[in-house]
Order: C-alpha cells, then sequence, then structure tokens
C-alpha cells in the first residue's frame, strides 16, 4: 500500500522549477534528464503554473493538446525516405527524398545506394535552438485517444 503525497500548488510550482532548472544541468553536461507527470484536480492551474515557468525561466514553450490530436503523426511527424547524397565538393548529408531533384540538379550524387527511412519534424517543433531550452507541455493526456 502505498502512500499518496499532496501539495498545494505553489509548492508544487517550486518543486517543478527547481526539477526543470536541474534537467537543463544534466542536458548541459549530456546526462539523462527526467520527465515530469502534474497530476491534479482540473482547473486548479497546473497548465497555467507551467506556463508561467516557462515565462520565468526565458524558455519555449510548447503546448499540446493530446486530446485534440487525432494522427500519431501529428505528434511525432510523418515518415520520409532519405538518400545519402554528397555534394561535388565531397560534404555528404541525408537529403529528404522531396527536394532530392534539387540536390541532383546542384551536382550532388547519390554515395552506395544508401537509403533510410526517418521522420519529418512535426510543425510545431521550434525551428530555432532556444539558450534556455524549450518546455514541451503535453496536455490533457488522459483522455487522448
Amino acid at each position: 500500500m502505498s502512500k499518496e503525497s499532496k501539495m498545494n500548488l505553489a509548492e508544487a510550482t517550486d518543486l517543478l522549477e527547481f526539477i526543470i532548472k536541474q534537467n537543463y544541468n544534466l542536458a548541459s553536461e549530456n546526462k539523462k534528464t527526467t520527465a515530469i507527470e502534474f497530476i491534479g484536480e482540473s482547473g486548479i492551474g497546473k497548465t497555467s503554473a507551467l506556463l508561467d515557468i516557462a515565462k520565468k525561466l526565458d524558455m519555449y514553450c510548447v503546448k499540446l493538446n493530446l486530446a485534440q490530436i487525432e494522427e500519431l503523426g501529428d505528434l511525432i511527424g510523418y515518415p520520409i525516405k532519405e538518400y545519402y547524397m554528397c555534394s561535388p565538393e565531397g560534404i555528404c548529408e541525408w537529403i529528404a527524398s522531396d527536394v532530392l531533384e534539387h540536390y541532383i540538379s546542384a551536382g550532388y550524387k547519390l554515395h552506395e545506394n544508401q537509403s533510410r527511412m526517418s521522420y519529418a519534424l512535426p510543425s510545431w517543433v521550434p525551428r530555432e535552438e532556444n539558450p534556455n531550452g524549450t518546455l514541451l507541455l503535453l496536455d490533457d493526456f488522459n483522455r487522448a485517444d
């Protein structure tokens, strides 16, 4: 039988901010970070508290309402085929199939017939890096499909 510990929103906010700061430090040392599951009664301000923490710490905040996501690809991205191509200067990189013709016209060549399946970044992923990090808030996961 486990005991359930309870805290008020202010205490929870302080703890969450501490954990986020510790995760930032761990990530900067290439160490494993910890995901946080923040559970409480509906309407007490959990989401607002997390948005406030992100603002206070000057982090990007991406809020996804999982109850509104209907396709898994909207969450993880859609599969794309990539080819390992090399430029005339010898610089090699993975190129998505939808832009392959552009690279071929620029002189890129397929390297050893290598290809792979990958995933395109979902539209919600930040396209630039924030030095203070990004808070990914997966809201309403208990109502998701």
